[in-house]
């Protein structure tokens, strides 16, 4: 009898700290703000309506708590109005340049009943948005970064913005997560008269879309000069090795590119082992630039002046073997890090391409002939 207490009496223990724990975990909890986003983007301005929880408001301080949870309506929509700033000042969208564009909201309206006396759950209320991001010049938007930037004074809260993506006059749409975490999103969008041009499968582009600024890849092929590797790392995630000292935090000047390049330059070239032929190789870095985002990672044409941070790449070009008549490369791919877990090559050969995504586990990329 006394073991069996015993066990009860560790049960019971156990249970306490288990509800003590979860007691714990509710009250330290941050609430999360879900909002939705509607954005047609056109050559020159970008459209976007935003839907915001009026629960907000109380995270941000700018109407008083009541135990009731309920507000009347004229207490509710001056403190909307003020969240419509927030709300505009917190999506931030960019060109190619990296150059913010200029945010002006067109419209506010609160879902609430026209009489302001009356009560409602805050819970019940939204707060919609229009807002116009004009283009800073006539050149066309042809590649879009966006970016969620909430307040300082909203750290407590954890806000997450759910957009869905469209061209002006397309019915297609790409549905965007952009979190207060500050990750960056940048679309690409095509305004020629012109029907695009085919492109061939180991066109970046064609192969991973908008992943290719946020992802590292490579593009591992034979020419008539042997075989080489392409290796493609967005700026945003350059600063998971070093962080990149700017002046402006959407912008990398002329002056700042230059240490970029020479620690990348180094970094490239210990990244890899190789094996030519069954032999053992040292790879040669023939090339390495900064690159916008219209710019072709196949053709490395240099930037002449500042590169937007959130759309711009830096790309190296290992050559692997000056052999035309190379028959194999066993490439081990070590450039990784805690936070870049994996790489996605392109190995081409003839015509055809395979995707294989080198990780820790599986940092083997072979290609034969």
């Amino acid at each position: 009898m006394n073991s069996n207490w015993r066990h009860r009496r560790a049960l019971f223990c156990g249970v306490c700290i288990v509800a003590i724990l979860a007691a714990h975990d509710r009250a330290v909890a941050h609430p999360v703000s879900l909002s939705r986003a509607k954005v047609i983007v056109h050559s020159d301005h970008v459209d976007v309506t935003i839907e915001a929880p009026c629960e907000d408001l109380l995270h941000y301080g700018l109407i008083p708590q009541h135990d009731d949870g309920v507000y009347l309506v004229s207490e509710i929509r001056p403190s909307a109005a003020k969240y419509a700033d927030m709300l505009r000042d917190g999506l931030i969208l960019r060109d190619a340049a990296g150059r913010r564009l200029k945010a002006e909201i067109r419209s506010t309206e609160t879902t609430a009943p026209d009489d302001d006396k009356a009560k409602r759950q805050l819970s019940t209320v939204w707060e919609t948005v229009e807002i116009r991001y004009a283009a800073n010049d006539k050149t066309p938007l042809d590649f879009v970064t966006f970016q969620h930037r909430p307040p300082l004074t909203t750290q407590i809260l954890l806000t997450r913005v759910g957009a869905t993506v469209q061209k002006a006059g397309d019915d297609r749409s790409r549905e965007l997560v952009l979190t207060s975490g500050g990750n960056a999103e940048t679309l690409e969008f095509n305004w020629e008269k012109k029907a695009a041009e085919k492109r061939r499968e180991k066109d970046a582009r064609a192969w991973l879309g908008s992943g290719r600024f946020n992802l590292v890849h490579a593009i591992l092929e034979t020419d008539s000069r042997g075989a080489s590797l392409r290796v493609v790392v967005p700026l945003s995630v350059s600063e998971t090795w070093r962080p990149i000292q700017r002046a402006k935090e959407d912008t990398l000047g002329v002056d700042e590119q230059a240490g970029v390049i020479e620690f990348w330059r180094d970094l490239f070239a210990k990244s890899y082992a190789v094996k030519v032929d069954g032999e053992a190789a040292t790879p040669r870095l023939e090339d390495i630039a900064l690159i916008g985002p219209a710019t072709s990672e196949r053709s490395i044409e240099r930037v002449a002046g500042p590169i937007g941070f959130y759309s711009g790449r830096i790309v190296a070009v290992l050559r692997l073997s000056d052999n035309r008549d190379v028959k194999s490369i066993h490439l081990t791919w070590k450039l990784l890090n805690d936070a870049v877990l994996a790489a996605h090559v392109l190995v081409i050969e003839g015509g055809e391409a395979t995707e294989i995504v080198a990780s820790r586990y599986t940092p083997d990329v072979k290609w034969r002939k």
